[in-house]
C-alpha cells in the first residue's frame, strides 16, 4: 500500500490499489454530485441542491404551484340555465348540480355495423363490437381463415341473392 492524495477533499490516504482516488465514500459523492444553487419554480427563492431534477425549495413549495391553474378561472356561460357564473375549477360546466342534472351529457348515437361472420348489420353497442351474437363471433374465432376467404368472396359476387351490400 502506499500513500496517495485525495482527488476531492486533498487529504493523504492509504490506497489499497493503483486507481483509488477518494479516500471515502463521502469524497466520492461531494465530487459526483456537487452541491449547486437553484431557482425554485414555485417561489423564485435559490436553494441548495445535489439533485439535476428537483425543481422545488420545498415540498409545500411544489404542492402550492401543482394546484395553481394552467389557465385562470373565467365567467362562463351555464349551459343549462344561460346564467353567468365563476368556475370553482376547469372542468366545470354547470353553475349548480340541479342545471347538470336537468341537462345531461349528449350521448352518441350507436352506429350500424356488418357482422364479420353473418353479414347481418346490426347496431354496436361498443365501439370494439364487431359480431351481432355470441355465437358468430365463436364460429368466426374457431377458424378464421376460411371466414374471411369467404366473407371476401361474398363481397365480389353481386349476382348472389343472399348478396347484402352495405
Amino acid at each position: 500500500m502506499r500513500l496517495q492524495e485525495c482527488y476531492q477533499c486533498g487529504t493523504e490516504f492509504k490506497a489499497k490499489n493503483n486507481r483509488a482516488m477518494f479516500c471515502s465514500n463521502d469524497c466520492i459523492y461531494e465530487y459526483r454530485s456537487p452541491i449547486k444553487d437553484k431557482k425554485c419554480r414555485g417561489c423564485g427563492d435559490v436553494f441548495k441542491t445535489r439533485s439535476v431534477i428537483k425543481m422545488y425549495c420545498s415540498v409545500k413549495c411544489r404542492q402550492k404551484s401543482n394546484y395553481e391553474p394552467v389557465r385562470p378561472l373565467q365567467m362562463i356561460k351555464c349551459p343549462g340555465c344561460s346564467d353567468m357564473f365563476m368556475q370553482d375549477n376547469l372542468l366545470q360546466k354547470y353553475c349548480k348540480r340541479s342545471c347538470r342534472i336537468v341537462n345531461p351529457p349528449k350521448k352518441i348515437p350507436p352506429k350500424l355495423v356488418k357482422c364479420l361472420y353473418c353479414r347481418e348489420i346490426f347496431q354496436q353497442k361498443r365501439s370494439i363490437q364487431k359480431y351481432c351474437k355470441k355465437l358468430c363471433a365463436n364460429i368466426f374465432n374457431g377458424n378464421k381463415a376460411y371466414y374471411i376467404k369467404r366473407n371476401a368472396e361474398l363481397d365480389n359476387n353481386p349476382l348472389d341473392p343472399t348478396h347484402k351490400k352495405v
